[in-house]
């Protein structure tokens, strides 16, 4: 290992720009370690060669940040704390450089809120969104992240909070931004009908997380991840059955399990037997809590004694 940094380190002395690309290369997309050992190395030349606000050196600090960033698991707070450091010193030249009006500035305002987010600071992520949006929105040449990220960002960040009219009003504007866009994406639109779902089921319009659920779910089907149509279709039972709509939500509950394709949906099969007999399906209902016994019976587990109650209640119906 000190020899290939060793061998890292002469390299980088004869080609001191070598760019990400070349990094990568060298070290293999799977090993970001090796490429935060060579772009480190590359800051220490660059610092020698150049002043410490040139904009050389703000492109090294981005690179260290967004490898970090991007490479590190989520609730790595260490990790999101040296990304952090990385993207001011990086803001701070682009600032004095592009002034703060510049896509460039724009997208490391974000990428701060970002981090600032997952070190679950969310009123100093929101700072910095919120920055990151009036940079984008001042932009002549509209080349920044994206407004519709932006509000995206700050919904989720208000959601943390639990200002979920806050978070409504932005997850909003993200759809209509979305919406505007020649080259909208699927997979954005879902999630954030499922956002917005969501914070009007919490509100108790379940009228209106119904109709959002329900585009979610349209959407999902034509996504790169249809299958995550399976959590939609069981929120969407939910909200039936906190409205007593048992017919629909034994529809969209036979849809979750039909998607859900883990060994273990047998759990689920007590909440369908329970939806039928509310449905007063009793028929129904005895099935699937006979399937319920046999399946936890097969794997050694023991069923739950209200199940094996409701059974003989069921049967005595029946009769």
């Amino acid at each position: 290992m000190k020899f290939f940094l060793i061998f890292l380190s002469i390299l980088f002395t004869v080609n001191i720009n070598a760019n990400n690309d070349y990094i990568e290369k060298l070290c293999g997309l799977t090993n970001p370690e090796c490429i935060l050992n060579a772009l480190m190395t590359k800051l220490d030349k660059d610092l020698e060669k150049y002043k410490s606000d040139d904009l050389i050196i703000a492109e090294d600090y981005m690179n260290i940040a967004d490898l970090i960033h991007d490479r590190m698991s989520f609730d790595d707070k260490e990790m999101a704390e040296s990304a952090l450091n990385y993207y001011f010193k990086a803001v701070k030249i682009q600032e004095k450089i592009y002034g703060k009006i510049h896509c460039k500035t724009s997208n490391t305002y974000g990428d701060i809120g970002s981090s600032y987010y997952r070190l679950n600071r969310y009123e100093e992520a929101l700072i910095f969104y919120f920055k990151a949006l009036k940079t984008d929105l001042n932009l002549i040449d509209k080349y920044g992240r994206g407004q519709g990220s932006y509000y995206s960002d700050i919904a989720s960040a208000y959601k943390e909070l639990k200002q979920n009219n806050h978070a409504l009003t932005y997850y909003l504007k993200a759809v209509e931004y979305e919406k505007k866009q020649l080259c909208t994406s699927v997979d954005s639109l879902y999630r954030l009908y499922g956002e917005i779902a969501r914070i009007y089921r919490k509100q108790k319009k379940y009228d209106k997380a119904i109709d959002f659920y329900k585009k979610a779910s349209v959407l999902v089907s034509v996504s790169r991840n249809p299958n995550s149509a399976k959590d939609y279709n069981y929120e969407l039972s939910s909200v039936y059955k906190t409205q007593k709509k048992y017919n629909e939500a034994i529809i969209y509950f036979l849809k979750y399990m039909k998607l859900d394709f883990v060994d273990y949906t047998f759990y689920s099969f007590d909440d369908l037997a329970e939806l039928y007999y509310k449905n007063q399906q009793f028929k129904e209902s005895l099935l699937w809590y006979e399937y319920a016994i046999k399946e936890f019976e097969k794997r050694g587990l023991i069923p739950d004694k209200k199940t094996k109650e409701r059974i003989i209640e069921l049967k005595k119906k029946i009769k």
